[in-house]
């Protein structure tokens, strides 16, 4: 007689119990970590903007337990460790600084960079490279003030991969960046996707993602996007800025209405990203008509475009900064910029956009509602607070700029129950700045101390 075999159900049960212990121990002490206390911050702020289109205030204590916070109050002297409101809780003195909530930036790609290899060999890069890029991007652009980004994809299924791996990990407060929303792979029709490489044979093979053709694939590819992670759902409605005879409108009314109902039913915010047919605007148009509530780039807005807008409730994304650094300042200097590595025609056509009066100033004047969008990736990351100096510095004021970058982005990604503004109940979503913003811009390129969902990335140093 052979030796009876132990039961099936205890093997598994011994085998998984000895493989988590032992590559995953952290795991072993689950319970432990059940019962830990919370985190109790308290920071004292010596001027606060709790609610950006509302006055500063000064001396302010928030209370912050894990990621919320938890109460704020008035309280003109700076208290101490000592003091029983505050004790056995962690206290940041930031009675020195400007404390308001943190940027976010509604356009940014962080898979790639501004370099000319910056998006990798399509080829030969890996989701896992492209994964490491984002890694690297996304604290880079935490710690420069920015809590929350809306990555816009760029069209290939490796960066779905890597953006959604990397926003995972970071919700999860296992590496160091802000808040990702990712769209995963735009919408776009065929041969418009903004990734064409090679001739149009190898494209099939390296085809992008996301591409669809009539009203029912293009809901097959919304519906799709969603089940694969997207927060959002990015389009090009028009073709590319770069393109020579850039197409006014890619998609027609029917499917661009078909696209906004699928994302609006499934929860989920829809953008038009592109406006940039010199010949007219009827993408930016019909896409406002058809239910799209974000109008993203509108390089070329006709004298419709803003008034649509405005009617319908929308947000305006421009991209001011991205333009400016792109290229030198003079004919002669074109290359010293960001994208000084493209060809010469396409870096003359950059600097006459350069020295026009930009889009955001025209929507700002006729009343659009501007959400900060700086298209970080054209331009170094980490350096996406220019484009809030450069809206201050066309003349949209300090208050609309700053409500740009916190309020007014959350209410556009329908986030504000939880972010863009100082309150109880909300994320522990909080900056501070060395001087006040109000008199003075630049301050923002240089952020003082950075929490983003209770985290601290960036301790300020008295």
């Amino acid at each position: 007689m052979h030796k009876k075999n132990p039961p099936l159900k205890f093997i598994f049960i011994f085998s998984t119990t000895f493989y988590s212990w032992f590559f995953h121990p952290h795991l072993a002490i689950s319970s432990e970590v059940a019962k830990r206390e919370p985190t109790k911050i308290v920071i004292f702020a010596g001027e606060a903007l709790l609610i950006p289109g509302q006055a500063p205030i000064k001396g302010v204590i928030i209370e912050i337990i894990d990621d919320k916070i938890i109460k704020i109050q008035s309280h003109r002297k700076k208290p101490t460790p000592a003091n029983s409101s505050i004790n056995n809780r962690k206290f940041i003195d930031l009675s020195c600084c400007f404390v308001m909530p943190g940027f976010i930036d509604t356009h940014v790609h962080l898979t790639t960079s501004h370099l000319p290899d910056g998006g990798g060999n399509i080829l030969t890069t890996t989701a896992a490279d492209l994964s490491i890029s984002a890694t690297i991007n996304a604290r880079k652009t935490v710690m420069a003030g920015f809590t929350t980004v809306m990555d816009m994809g760029t069209g290939h299924r490796d960066h779905e991969l890597a953006i959604y791996a990397v926003r995972d990990f970071i919700s999860r407060g296992l590496i160091p960046g802000p808040e990702i929303l990712a769209a995963g792979s735009p919408i776009s029709i065929t041969g418009n996707s903004r990734t064409e490489n090679f001739r149009i044979d190898l494209d099939k093979i390296t085809q992008p993602e996301g591409v669809c053709d009539s009203p029912d694939s293009c809901r097959f590819r919304v519906r799709e996007q969603i089940n694969r992670g997207a927060d959002f759902i990015n389009v090009y409605n028009t073709g590319s800025l770069l393109s020579d005879n850039s197409i006014p409108q890619t998609f027609s009314n029917e499917e661009l209405a078909t696209i906004a109902k699928t994302a609006n039913m499934l929860n989920r915010v829809v953008v038009a990203d592109g406006g940039n047919s010199i010949s007219n605007a009827a993408g930016v148009n019909n896409a406002i008509k058809e239910g799209f509530s974000i109008i993203d780039t509108v390089t070329y807005p006709d004298n419709q475009s803003f008034k649509l807008l405005k009617k319908n409730g929308g947000y305006f994304a421009p991209h001011v900064y991205a333009l400016i650094a792109a290229v030198g300042d003079s004919p002669e200097t074109l290359e010293q910029g960001s994208m000084g590595w493209l060809p010469r025609p396409v870096l003359e056509k950059l600097y006459g956009l350069k020295m026009a009066i930009p889009s955001a100033l025209a929507g700002y004047k006729m009343g659009a509602t501007l959400i900060l969008s700086s298209d970080s990736g054209v331009f170094p990351h980490g350096d996406n607070a220019h484009e809030l100096v450069a809206y201050v510095n066309l003349g949209i004021s300090i208050t609309d700029s700053l409500k740009a970058a916190t309020i007014n982005a959350a209410k556009a990604y329908h986030i504000d129950h939880r972010t863009g503004s100082l309150e109880p109940g909300k994320e522990a979503d909080i900056i501070a700045l060395k001087e006040n913003p109000f008199q003075n811009i630049k301050t923002v390129l240089d952020v003082a101390f950075v929490m983003s969902n209770g985290h601290i990335h960036r301790e300020h140093k008295n």
